[in-house]
């Protein structure tokens, strides 16, 4: 399952993918929600990884960086989280 949100305005989006399943799936980076030169990136950063040892996986599996169109593979019950565009910090 893929679930994406973008914001035009701030030229930001997120792309969630879920494995519903038992089995390990390849889930696809969807293709971008905003214009190459909104993005300010050619590709989606990985900011959540189920798999990583901070949410009790054993390590994680995905890469940092994908394309569009790339495919992840996502394990049992797994999900990850991926950025496209500018992150800025508001304190």
């Amino acid at each position: 399952m893929t679930l994406v949100r973008s914001d035009h305005a701030d030229a930001v989006a997120v792309a969630a993918l879920f494995n519903v399943s038992t089995g390990v799936v390849d889930a696809v980076l969807p293709a971008t929600p905003l214009s190459p030169a909104a993005a300010r990136s050619p590709g989606w950063t990985k900011v959540l990884d189920s798999e990583a040892p901070e949410f009790g996986g054993a390590g994680t599996m995905l890469r940092h960086e994908c394309a569009p169109g790339d495919a992840t593979r996502l394990g049992p019950w797994g999900f990850c989280v991926y950025h496209l565009g500018r992150i800025t910090e508001e304190g």
